[in-house]
C-alpha cells in the first residue's frame, strides 16, 4: 500500500479512488510515525479512507516544529478532518493516541463519528497514576522507556539515533504527563477498550475505566501480553474490529 503526507499531521492510504463509504483515522503511540499502524491500516478494505495521524517533527515531516500539548494537537486535527467530505469515520488509537482520539472526537461533538476503538491508553481520570516521564534526567529518562519495551535493539544501541529521537518521545510524553483531565466530558459514540493482560503502563482496570466515558454501548477485550500487544496479535486484532465495530463491511 502507498501512504503520502496530505499535511504535517495526517497521512493518507493512497488507492487512487474518488469516493469511500467510510473513513478510519488512525492514532499511533507516542515517539510513532504514521508507519507503526501500517500493518492493520492495510487490512482496511479498498472502500474505505484511511487517514493515519502523523504528528509534525517526525518521518516525512520531520522538519515540522514539535508539538507537545494535547490543545495544539486537536485544534490542528480538528481543522485538518473539517477540510474533508462528510463520510462515517472510526477512530482507532493506541496509547497516547486514544487520549488524542478521545479529544477529537469531544472537539467534532461526535460529528459522523461512529465508533471508538481505544487499545493500551488509560481513561483519561486514570493517566496521572502515571508518573512523570518527559521531564526526566536523561538516564532515568532511557530506563524508564527502556522498561516500558517497543523500541528495537537496534535503536537502544545507537546512542546517536537515541540522541534523535528522544526530543520527539519527550514531546509525546509531555502531551500525557501535561493533561489537564476535566471531569463529566462523556461521549454518545459506542466505545472498544482493548489492554494488553500484563500491561504495567496502562494496566487493564485503566483501559477498562473507558465504560466512564460513553453513554452508547461499551465493550472490553483482552489480549495476551505488554504494552504493545498488537504487534503480536494484528490478526486477532483485525478480527475483533471486524466483529465488534459497527462498520461490519467495511473490513476485510
Amino acid at each position: 500500500m502507498k501512504y503520502k503526507n496530505i499535511s504535517p499531521w495526517l497521512s493518507f492510504r493512497d488507492q487512487g479512488i474518488k469516493n469511500y463509504e467510510s473513513r478510519w483515522v488512525f492514532f499511533p503511540y507516542a515517539g510513532a510515525t504514521s508507519a507503526v499502524m501500517y500493518p492493520i491500516a492495510n487490512k482496511m478494505d479498498s472502500n474505505v479512507e484511511v487517514l493515519i495521524v502523523d504528528l509534525p517533527g517526525r518521518g516525512k515531516c520531520i522538519k515540522e516544529p514539535l508539538v507537545d500539548t494535547i490543545d495544539t494537537i486537536t485544534e490542528n486535527l480538528v481543522e485538518e478532518l473539517s477540510q474533508l467530505p462528510e463520510l462515517p469515520t472510526y477512530f482507532f488509537g493506541y496509547s497516547l493516541g486514544t487520549l488524542i482520539a478521545y479529544e477529537l472526537a469531544l472537539a467534532l461533538k461526535g460529528k459522523n463519528i461512529k465508533q471508538l476503538v481505544l487499545a493500551a491508553g488509560s481513561a483519561p481520570h486514570d493517566i496521572q497514576k502515571r508518573k512523570p516521564l518527559y521531564n526526566l534526567e536523561k538516564e532515568d529518562f532511557w530506563n524508564q522507556v527502556k522498561e516500558y519495551g517497543g523500541l528495537p535493539k537496534e535503536i537502544l544501541n545507537e546512542p546517536e539515533l537515541l540522541d534523535f529521537i528522544e526530543p520527539i518521545l519527550r514531546a509525546d510524553f509531555k502531551v500525557i504527563d501535561c493533561y489537564n483531565y476535566k471531569p463529566q466530558k462523556i461521549l454518545n459514540i459506542p466505545i472498544i477498550a482493548i489492554a494488553g493482560s500484563n500491561d504495567f503502563v496502562c494496566p487493564p482496570k485503566y483501559v477498562e475505566n473507558w465504560k466512564m466515558y460513553t453513554t452508547n454501548e461499551f465493550n472490553y477485550f483482552e489480549f495476551d501480553g505488554g504494552h504493545f500487544f498488537m504487534n503480536n496479535n494484528m490478526n486477532e486484532l483485525h478480527k475483533l474490529m471486524k466483529e465488534k465495530t459497527s462498520n461490519y463491511t467495511a473490513i476485510n
